[in-house]
């Protein structure tokens, strides 16, 4: 907010030293006003003085007043601005749309897009981004993913990890059930499997990897059997919203390219759990992401999309909302431009949903992608995306506005043609 609103004074006071240029000066005061607006938009994310407060909704301020009201953020506000993208698992009691209330709750007290999240029942927020993600169980608040194994200092200094043996004991039982070979006896081990790392503090995840069951479970994903397959994938997913180690154990195993053909599969529980798992190693950085880009995944997800778009449910439009974002998020590298291409068709198809939590994170990827070199930029505008974006600034809710506005503001800060195609799609207007 204070770096958005030093921008804007900036701005203010160069806008004051013009003379002449009108056409320039519409602009200047375009992005004036888009960063006024999308520091209001952010003001909830502060807690400022009663008599600041009351001073904004009753006098006009010019931007330096308005700076000089805010108090600086507290260490606590900073520490809650958290940069993970995954969500975890917990129980399985409730579905995924339970979850919902939760997540418009957190955002609305501090927008967060979620890189990963664990598959759970608990209401929690982010498909985003969603839990560490629990069932896209939408962005849950988020959850720092505790380690799954206790941890000792001993003198020297360096931590020692100590597994709990009644975990692996228990992890050596079931491993005997899913080489069983009886589908029954398989799909009850699977589904213990999934329970025990579906819990909401310190999940046995170490545990499940040094027992060796992450092999099998990848196994059990080419199963005919729909239900186990669902089984498998959410434990699966649970184990992804770990730390960075536990997310590189499961691509070690070779079971990525096996969830990027789950995209394809009849079933659209196993379809979106899938989406989930990929989500979830998508946000654990750059690298893992364009490894998911390299193997094709937003090739194969734009052509699943264009087959079933039409006949999926709220919940699995959301996670791929989600997974989308996951893709095209990040600047270190960013991604290749041609796969933000490929997704662009799809993202704007589902920019025209209904749906707040859909169009929240269309709006994040735009808004990631517009935040690069010009080429980026076109490629969104090309899509005749600004008219709708404009539209979303008046959403009713400023989950969806705050991303709409940010997507437009990156789309000002390129070339003049850019920029007057925002004014054209009645920016001003908005902007009153």
């Amino acid at each position: 907010l204070i770096v958005e609103l030093k921008m804007a004074a900036a701005i203010e006071e160069q806008l004051n030293a013009l003379e002449g240029d009108q056409e320039r000066n519409v602009k200047e005061l375009a992005a004036l006003q888009m960063r006024i607006l999308n520091a209001t938009l952010m003001l909830n994310d502060y807690e400022l003085e009663q008599s600041a407060s009351n001073k904004l909704n009753h006098e006009s301020l010019s931007v330096k007043e308005l700076l000089d009201t805010l108090p600086s953020p507290s260490q606590d506000a900073k520490s809650d601005r958290r940069d993970k993208y995954k969500f975890t698992s917990r129980t399985p009691a409730m579905l995924h749309e339970q979850n919902l209330e939760s997540f418009a709750k957190r955002l609305d007290q501090l927008r967060i897009h979620e890189h990963s999240r664990p598959r759970g029942s608990h209401a929690v927020g982010n498909p985003s981004l969603h839990a560490v993600r629990v069932a896209r169980n939408r962005h849950p608040h988020r959850h720092h993913v505790v380690a799954s194994a206790s941890f000792m200092r001993p003198a020297g200094g360096k931590e020692v990890v100590v597994l709990r043996q009644e975990e692996l004991a228990r992890y050596q039982q079931l491993k005997a059930e899913l080489l069983s070979g009886d589908e029954g006896r398989m799909h009850e081990a699977t589904a213990q499997i999934r329970r025990s790392l579906s819990v909401e503090r310190d999940p046995p995840i170490t545990e499940a990897i040094r027992a060796g069951l992450l092999p099998l479970l990848g196994g059990i994903l080419r199963h005919k059997n729909a239900s186990i397959v669902f089984e498998a994938c959410w434990a699966l997913t649970n184990v992804a919203s770990g730390t960075n180690e536990h997310t590189q154990a499961l691509i070690a195993t070779g079971v990525v390219p096996v969830f990027i053909q789950l995209l394809s599969h009849k079933s659209e529980n196993v379809f979106e759990q899938a989406g989930w798992a990929l989500g979830n190693i998508a946000g654990d950085g750059p690298a893992p992401r364009d490894m998911l880009l390299s193997l094709g995944i937003m090739q194969h997800l734009v052509e699943v999309m264009n087959q079933r778009h039409a006949s999926l449910g709220t919940s699995a439009l959301r996670n791929t909302a989600w997974l989308v974002s996951n893709l095209v998020r990040g600047k270190d590298p960013r991604p290749a431009l041609h796969h933000m291409q490929t997704a662009l068709p799809m993202m704007v198809q589902m920019l025209y949903q209904d749906d707040a939590e859909v169009l929240t994170d269309v709006c994040w990827s735009l808004s990631y992608i517009c935040d690069g070199p010009s080429e980026q930029i076109q490629a969104v505008v090309e899509h005749g995306c600004a008219p709708r974006l404009v539209e979303l600034v008046m959403h009713d809710s400023h989950v969806v506005a705050n991303p709409a506005l940010r997507a437009l503001g990156n789309i000002v800060t390129g070339d003049d043609i850019q920029t007057q195609l925002v004014l054209d799609a009645g920016f001003l207007a908005v902007c009153g």
